[in-house]
């Protein structure tokens, strides 16, 4: 599991998005990160959209950093 390893927590652009194994598991308008059923991670915004609150604008890459 890509997430697995980073201790529950992924940061983007200065905001850290607590990581989910699940949509359900993000109350309405929290940013979340998950891993997708292709193996990449997914950044999401509950019922909202998290790219627009994130300022992404298509595929980005998220790195981990120690």
């Amino acid at each position: 599991n890509i997430l697995g390893s980073w201790l529950g927590v992924v940061e983007v652009n200065g905001r850290r998005l607590r990581v989910v194994r699940t949509y359900a598991e993000a109350p309405r308008g929290e940013l979340v990160a998950l891993a997708g059923s292709d193996g990449y991670v997914e950044l999401a915004k509950r019922e909202a959209s998290a790219a627009a609150e994130l300022g992404l604008h298509g595929t980005e890459v998220v790195c981990r950093r120690s």
